[in-house]
This record gives structure tokens, C-alpha cells and sequence, in this order.
């Protein structure tokens, strides 16, 4: 039988735990949470002026695919779309969004009606309930076994999840860049929860194996670089079982895990083929004499010696100097020192190739002050992970690592930078738990104050950060709609002929490809 993934300096038996009703009190947090982001993402609060960048980005994309091509309308796409010789338009972000409007497709028209915040809403609050649920069960299994203490205990791990988690961040913009994000984020969960299954809770692992793989497989249409990272978890718990055990025990179920992550991958590829002529082409680049090109490149709306177009060109997407800096910016940034920060991205640029800070940010000390507490004590504690414990904290490792060597500093990717840490908390839960059974009340009372001192502190650090991210992608500046005129000085000024510039910018009513040939 596997050890537990965090040896805590006591060995207690860790006993087979079925999963369990939900207290009534995590079922009302969870009930409120979701509440709550709806609020947010429905403008309850004001702070969320207008309608969100690329609110229809998604349908149109949908019915492209329906009349069988994958361009989408240039008025459409706009800045976002990257561009091929002839002027078609694709978007390059993930299929995984388009599962809303299948699902609605039948009763929703979708030229009329955004989808984006269902979208947001649904893959948000999942996600955190997968987490909330995991944490809940965790104390039931090694908290107290008093009534009272079990219930604070759950209650504070319910407010810890839905109110100083990255939930509250997702559901803070309805901009289309949240969807494939808000997917990733509960697809991640999924993984994490199945993972703890066979680390915490003894379930085998070829129980979890299946459904894990498909968690990964899945976000490769949503997150490719988180994909990655949750692929690690899933090949890695296979070997490491078959390790222990040999390979003949669960073999099928580990056959059709590989076949599942092999299937997603396999489609990813097909679809890049099938759109771009090439199966290895992800996106756009930022080199003008590239067969597919971002729009700011395609349209000249900068110039080739833009620095953003220098930094791609010249570093890449990912350079690993960019680690160090990112994740000072991402976890301690603070509007009192924002200059400051500006200043040491200034002048690292030209090294590092840095691109951009996007504004309304708070680093993740600040925002994530309630977790604090949790995580230095499991710090002090010297919790160890197994062998399992370090193949799931390495896989949730590799997408904070994209995006900590990715140059632009957004507050959307703190999302992804999320699941290590929860990963390791979640696994030194029965610990620290342990302990409390055995701490002085002294001791018990000084962590729950700080606790709470932390959550009053994530409450107001995170209602400013929502208050100001939630206008960001509102319309105007580079995130306005292209409306007919501008659309054909662009289209002319590329070189296009008066009646193939009219066909680019055709007013965007119903879908159809960029030569024509259907239906309008």
C-alpha cells in the first residue's frame, strides 16, 4: 500500500475514507461563492462598464465551424486574430470554449446572445468547489473530532477558497481571455482532486487514472502549456505505480489513460492542420514574413522595429532570465511601489525582453494573505513530499513556469500560478491537521486570528484589484471593435483590392468565410 505523499513526524494511519455529504455549511459557502461571482460577473457591483473584449469571439468561431471553416470575420477578430496571406482571420486560443455553445446551440442564437460569462461562471465555480470540497474533506478525515472544531475548521476553509483563491479573479472580467483560463483552472482542479484520491485518501491509483487523463487531455484545448504540466502528473503517477507494483496490476486502465492523452494530443495536432497547413503551427509570429502573423504585424499597426515585435523576435515567447523577476512582480507587486517595479522591467528589457506590465495589479502575498498562515506553518513543519507528492507539485510546477518566462505580466495568468501552491498545501493538510489535534489552545487561537486578520486582508486587497481589473478589456484603445471604415483603410493600406477589402470587412451578421462562399 503507498505511503502517504507528506510523512508527518508522527506516523498516524492514514485510514481508506469514502467521500462524504457535504456539511451543510460548505454547502451554503459554496452556494454563496457562486452567488457572488455571478454578482461580479453580471455587473452587480459596477465593475464591469460595458460589454467584455470578444464577447461574440467565441460564437463566431462556433458557426464558422458549423458552415465548415475556421476563419472568422476580420471585424470580428479584430486585434486579436492572426492573419494569413489572404486576409483570413483565425483565433488561435483553444476548442475547449466552444463546448458552451454546442451545448446552448439548440436554444440560444448565438449572433445575439454572449456566452462568455456562462462560460466564465460555470468552469469558475467548479473548479472551486473541487477545491473546497477536497479541503472539506480533508478535515473530516484528520481534524478534530469535536462537532465545533470540525465546523470552523470547514467553514474556514470555505472562505479561504471562494474568497482569497484565484475564483475571485477569474470572475472579476468578462473578456473572452477568461474562458480558456477559467477551463484550465477547473480542469487543473479535477487532476489535483483525483491525484489526492490515491495520495491522501488510498483510493488505487488505476481508479483515478482514467478520469485524471482525461482532465489533461481535455485542458490541451483549453491551456496547451498547462496541459503539459498535468500530462506530467498523469505519466508520472502510471510509473510510479507500475514502479511498485509491476506492470501486469491495473495495466489496461493505464493502456487506456495513455490511449486517452494520446487521442487529445492527436486532435490538437489534426486541428492545427486542418486550419493552418501545418500541424505543429500553434499561432501566429511576430515575423512579417511569416505564412501566419499576429494582427499588429499583418496590419502594420506596428512597426517592425516596435519593441514588442523586437522582445518575440529576438527572445522568444518563453526565456528562462525572465523567471526571477516575473515571479518578484507576481507575488509582491503593490500599487505604492508600482513605479519602482516599472522601472526594473525598464531596464531589464533589452536583457530579459520584457514586454509589458498590464496595470491593476496586487502580487499574490497580498491578495492570498489568509493562506499565509497555512503555508509557514507547513514550512516550519518541514512537510516532505513522497514520491507521489513531488510528481503532482512538479506537473502543477510547469505551467507557473510558462507563464513566469512568458514577458507580458498580466493579473489573469496569477491563475495559473495557483495549483503548486494549493497542490502542496492540500498534501501537508493531514499534518498540519494532526497537530492541531495536539496544539496548545494558545496556539490554536493565534493561528486562527491570524487566519482571519489574512482574510479581512485578501477581502480588501482583492475587492481593489476587482474594482480596477474589471474595466481593463472594456471597449476603447486596442480593445475597441473595428467598425466598417477603419476595417477598409486597413485592408487597402495592406495592399488588398477595393472589392476583396469589402469582402474582408463585411458587416459580421452571420458567419462566413473570407473568399465568400457562404452563407451570410
Amino acid at each position: 500500500m503507498p505511503p502517504p505523499a507528506f510523512a508527518p513526524p508522527t506516523p498516524t494511519p492514514i485510514p481508506v475514507v469514502p467521500a462524504a455529504r457535504l456539511p451543510w455549511s460548505a454547502g451554503a459557502i459554496m452556494v454563496g461563492g457562486a452567488a457572488l461571482y455571478l454578482a461580479l460577473l453580471l455587473d452587480a457591483f459596477g465593475t464591469l462598464p460595458g460589454n467584455g473584449y470578444g464577447a461574440f469571439l467565441y460564437n463566431r468561431y462556433f458557426l464558422a465551424l458549423l458552415d465548415g471553416h475556421f476563419d472568422v470575420p476580420v471585424r470580428v477578430a479584430a486585434f486579436e486574430g492572426h492573419y494569413d496571406a489572404a486576409g483570413r482571420a483565425y483565433i488561435y486560443h483553444g476548442l475547449a470554449p466552444l463546448l458552451t455553445r454546442a451545448l446552448a446551440f439548440p436554444f440560444v442564437d448565438l449572433t445575439r446572445v454572449s456566452l462568455v460569462v456562462p462560460t466564465i461562471w460555470l468552469f469558475t465555480v467548479l473548479g472551486t468547489a473541487l477545491y473546497h470540497r477536497l479541503l472539506v474533506r480533508l478535515v473530516r478525515t484528520h481534524g478534530p473530532q469535536g462537532r465545533a472544531g470540525r465546523a470552523t475548521l470547514t467553514t474556514l476553509a470555505g472562505l479561504l477558497v471562494w474568497l482569497a483563491g484565484p475564483g475571485l479573479l477569474l470572475a472579476a472580467s468578462d473578456s473572452f481571455y477568461h474562458e480558456p483560463i477559467a477551463i484550465a483552472f477547473c480542469l487543473t482542479a479535477g487532476v489535483i482532486v483525483l491525484a489526492c484520491r490515491a495520495l491522501l485518501f488510498r483510493a488505487p491509483i488505476p481508479a483515478i487514472i482514467v478520469p485524471l487523463a482525461l482532465c489533461a487531455g481535455a485542458a490541451v484545448h483549453a491551456r496547451p502549456q498547462v496541459a503539459i504540466g498535468l500530462y506530467v502528473v498523469a505519466v508520472g503517477l502510471m510509473a510510479l505505480h507500475h514502479a511498485r507494483h509491476g506492470w501486469r496490476p491495473g495495466a489496461g486502465r493505464s493502456v487506456a489513460a495513455l490511449l486517452v492523452l494520446f487521442a487529445f494530443g492527436a486532435a490538437l495536432l489534426a486541428v492545427n492542420w486542418a486550419r493552418f497547413g501545418d500541424p505543429l503551427l500553434l499561432h501566429g509570429s511576430w515575423d512579417p514574413a511569416a505564412p501566419l502573423q499576429y494582427a499588429p504585424v499583418y496590419w502594420h499597426l506596428e512597426p517592425a522595429d516596435a519593441p514588442r515585435v523586437r522582445t518575440f523576435l529576438t527572445h522568444g515567447q518563453f526565456e528562462l532570465w525572465r523567471i526571477g523577476p516575473n515571479l518578484v512582480t507576481y507575488l509582491a507587486d503593490f500599487p505604492a511601489y508600482a513605479a519602482r517595479l516599472e522601472a526594473m522591467y525598464a531596464a531589464l528589457a533589452e536583457w530579459t525582453g520584457h514586454v509589458r506590465l498590464e496595470p491593476r495589479r496586487m502580487g499574490l502575498l497580498f491578495l492570498g494573505a489568509a493562506w499565509l498562515p497555512v503555508l509557514g506553518l507547513a514550512l516550519a513543519r518541514g512537510s516532505r513530499p513522497g514520491p507521489g507528492g513531488w510528481v503532482l507539485l512538479l506537473g502543477c510546477a510547469v505551467p507557473a513556469l510558462f507563464i513566469l518566462a512568458y514577458p507580458t505580466v498580466t493579473v489573469r495568468y496569477r491563475v495559473e500560478l495557483w495549483p503548486p501552491f494549493i497542490a502542496f498545501i492540500a498534501l501537508a493538510a493531514p499534518g498540519l491537521l494532526n497537530w492541531l489535534g495536539t496544539a496548545r489552545r494558545g496556539q490554536r487561537l493565534g493561528l486562527g486570528l491570524a487566519v482571519g486578520l489574512g482574510l479581512a486582508a485578501s477581502g480588501l486587497f482583492g475587492s481593489a484589484t476587482v474594482y480596477g481589473y474589471g474595466g481593463y478589456f472594456q471597449a476603447g484603445g486596442v480593445f475597441s471593435q473595428w467598425d466598417r471604415p477603419f476595417c477598409l483603410e486597413l485592408a487597402r493600406a495592406k495592399g488588398f483590392a477595393a472589392a476583396e477589402a469589402d469582402r474582408l470587412c463585411r458587416e459580421p451578421v452571420m458567419n462566413a468565410p473570407a473568399d465568400g462562399s457562404s452563407r451570410q
